[in-house]
């Protein structure tokens, strides 16, 4: 089997104004690069169209870290612009999709799909924003995992990660029944807060994998940096991918 290490980061980023109220998207990629990561999946990623594209939150982070491949999906329509998810790599994607994940009478909400093709092995990465009630959360879930089965089949290396606003910790157990295992926490403990930066209370940010994936280690970052960059803080991850 081929088998590749994978740094995976997921953080939403508060659309880039930080727990110090500062709008500041270069620092956001500044940090990413200082993970080290070799994929980097946001949140609440702004794009302004009043702004020119070389100024785009998108691009600063681009910039910042040097990933070379980006994927952004839009899904919700704010006074400041819209936002949605952006995925950002060192490695090429095969495919890339947005995937409408929105509820009625809800905030508009999505999951970035990429296949990121890491030295020949495909990996399907799932980067998802989810609503705040438990059964807008458990019916995204399923949705984002229904379209993960048909994009990715049944023997690949999947991660789903992201903002899942799960204060209950209920979404272990819909994981857990589809196959997924948590890379941090557990279906009794929902592993380290991430929400809100300066003083967590919730782990409302996860990593889910499943197929040929083994999670070697995964941490929430508490940096002072991390702390002051968003309301969030940082989930990293790292893989052993492989493909049969």
């Amino acid at each position: 089997m081929t088998v590749r290490r994978l740094r995976l980061v997921t953080w939403n980023i508060h659309r880039g104004r930080g727990s110090d109220r500062v709008l500041d998207v270069a620092r956001i990629g500044r940090e990413l690069r200082a993970h080290g990561a070799d994929v980097a999946c946001v949140q609440e990623i702004v794009a302004n169209r009043r702004l020119p594209p070389e100024r785009s939150q998108a691009r600063l982070i681009a910039e910042a870290t040097g990933f070379p491949h980006a994927a952004v999906g839009l899904n919700c329509v704010r006074p400041e612009g819209v936002y949605g998810n952006a995925t950002f790599s060192r490695h090429p994607f095969a495919a890339a999709e947005n995937v409408d994940l929105s509820v009625r009478f809800q905030i508009h909400r999505g999951a970035l799909w990429t296949a990121v093709d890491a030295g020949g092995v495909l990996v399907h990465i799932l980067n998802a924003h989810l609503g705040f009630a438990g059964l807008e959360q458990r019916a995204q879930f399923r949705r984002a995992i229904d379209f993960l089965d048909d994009a990715a089949g049944a023997s690949a290396p999947v991660v789903f990660l992201g903002d899942t606003n799960d204060w209950r910790h209920r979404l272990h157990a819909a994981a857990i029944a589809r196959g997924f295992a948590p890379a941090i926490g557990s279906a009794e403990d929902p592993g380290p807060a991430t929400f809100p930066s300066t003083a967590p209370l919730g782990a409302l940010d996860k990593i889910f994998v499943r197929g040929p994936v083994r999670v070697v280690r995964a941490h929430v970052t508490r940096t002072a940096a991390a702390r002051a960059a968003s309301d969030h803080l940082p989930v990293v991850a790292d893989l052993e991918v492989g493909r049969a």
